[in-house]
């Protein structure tokens, strides 16, 4: 009850506590040199503390800090030559990249879960998962964040030198 003497309920606390971890949300990319670093950073941030990528997925419209983050999002990509739905496109993939993969990590992280699922028995054969069996079996988060980081940003400035 101590608390409730400084928020009236437990949204007020949500929220005091939210806007507490939006001040040390890494600064938005200047530039598109910035953009892994961004992306790494963030990525961290959100992995910091349990559920917050969740919430930042909820909530991310109503936080000031994020709206900073998107707008400097918006503005590397604008830089680069993209101009409405092409721009809010490209500055919502990486943004939403980031934050899925986090969600994702925590939730594979929190769940211990082992994988044991029919590769390839039973009605529809997955010769492809069958035969990457042992990619599936370890986890490895970073460097599947990493290569789908350099992928993802290979194909939207490759795509921005193309509409050039």
């Amino acid at each position: 009850m101590a608390l409730y003497r400084h928020v009236s309920d437990a949204g007020d606390l949500h929220d005091a506590v939210l806007a507490e971890l939006c001040e040390s949300l890494p600064a938005g990319p200047d530039s598109i040199d910035d953009l892994l670093r961004w992306a790494h950073a963030f990525r961290a941030w959100l992995l910091g503390v349990p559920g917050l990528p969740r919430l930042v997925l909820i909530r991310w419209f109503e936080l000031p800090g994020v709206l900073d983050v998107v707008e400097a999002l918006l503005g590397v990509f604008n830089r680069l030559g993209r101009e409405r739905f092409e721009l809010v496109a490209a500055a919502n993939s990486l943004f939403s990249y980031v934050l899925s993969r986090a969600e994702l990590e925590e939730a594979v992280r929190a769940s211990g879960l082992q994988r044991s699922l029919p590769w390839g028995k039973g009605d529809a054969p997955r010769p492809l998962l069958s035969s990457l069996r042992d990619e599936y079996a370890v986890a490895r988060l970073d460097e599947h964040f990493d290569f789908g980081l350099q992928l993802l940003l290979s194909g939207l400035f490759g795509q921005a030198a193309e509409t050039r």
